[in-house]
């Protein structure tokens, strides 16, 4: 078994964020969340780049149809892949999370944060959001598929206002 691949240590970014010049909105909002809890979790000032840095262990973000450089092993896993699943994979030439849609990418995000930096988010605001602090931070090797347990992951806004612009409240249902 290979040794933990080395995010942040002593506070200082290991590892750059890869997302792709024509990543959307949503692909951009994931590394952004990324970037931010896992420098809130270690510290450390992660960046968000569109070609790896030689030094920096890269994790890449994007759908499955984007120009991320693949193993076999990942193409065959990630036929498995739902349309709102995530494909989580951590080897020797960095980290991948690829989702079949954008919103799977999110997904895979706040996985990454709840398993490896022990994240967790138990209602909207900054108040409510358990962040462990830790200056080194690690992930282990994966190949790693998660679908949905449902086919349509929703909302049903009873008795509330549905169009609110409380960011928080929407990003904490997604985190969830």
């Amino acid at each position: 078994q290979a040794a933990p691949r080395v995010l942040a240590k002593d506070a200082v970014a290991r590892c750059g964020i890869v997302l792709a010049e024509e990543a959307g909105p949503v692909e951009r909002h994931a590394a952004d969340e990324l970037a931010r809890y896992l420098g809130q979790v270690s510290g450390a000032r992660v960046t968000i780049q569109t070609t790896p840095q030689s030094d920096a262990f890269p994790i890449y973000l994007g759908t499955l149809d984007s120009r991320i450089p693949l193993s076999a092993a990942i193409t065959a896993r990630a036929a498995l892949v739902a349309p709102q699943g995530f494909l989580l994979a951590v080897g020797d030439d960095g980290a991948r999370i690829l989702g079949r849609q954008p919103i799977g990418v999110l997904y895979g995000v706040y996985h990454l944060l709840k398993t490896t930096a022990g994240l967790r988010w138990f209602a909207p605001g900054a108040e409510f959001e358990y962040c462990p602090q830790t200056t080194t931070l690690t992930i282990a090797d994966q190949l790693t598929v998660s679908n949905p347990s449902f086919r349509y992951r929703t909302t049903g806004f009873v008795c509330c206002n549905w169009n609110s612009k409380t960011l928080d409240t929407w990003d904490w249902l997604v985190r969830n």
